[in-house]
């Protein structure tokens, strides 16, 4: 499930690598609890809490940024950076 899951993000978390790299260092500490406490309640199976988490996580990769993620990825209209 899990490898499923990173199959379906890969191109989006390559993505935010390569666009967000310095910001995300800064966020480090935070990025890792942020995985850890995704990874507790998919264990869990507490799905609720594993999609607020994950949504935030995400907004926080992209906080302060031209960038915006529509349901279906990035939204292409929106790469002015």
């Amino acid at each position: 499930m899990l490898l499923e899951l990173y199959i379906r993000l890969a191109d989006r978390h390559r993505f935010v690598l390569f666009a967000f790299g310095e910001q995300l260092l800064v966020r480090c500490t935070q990025i890792i609890t942020e995985h850890e406490q995704l990874v507790t309640h998919l264990r869990e199976g507490n799905v609720t809490e594993f999609a607020t988490v994950l949504r935030h996580h995400i907004a926080e990769a992209i906080a302060g940024s031209s960038y915006e993620f529509a349901p279906g990825g990035v939204n292409p209209a929106l790469l002015t950076r």
